[in-house]
């Protein structure tokens, strides 16, 4: 996950470093979409799940109602 977003943070900031006119502009938007899209999966398969887990965990029998009172 760490290296989707590094590569993320880079295309951005060699996009703000090229003139708009370049040929390799859009070959970083590109990259970018890719990193964030390897991110989401990344994290979808790793620790991305852990919340859902631990609420269903803590939950007993569906209900939160001993938890209220």
């Amino acid at each position: 996950m760490t290296l989707s977003l590094l590569v993320v943070a880079i295309a951005f900031y060699l996009k703000g470093a090229i003139s708009d006119d370049s040929r390799f502009y859009f070959l970083l938007s590109i990259i970018s979409l890719a990193g964030l899209v390897a991110y989401v999966i990344f994290l979808s398969l790793g620790i991305g799940a852990i919340p859902w887990i631990i609420m269903s965990e803590r939950s007993e029998n569906g209900s939160y109602r001993n938890n209220c009172l």
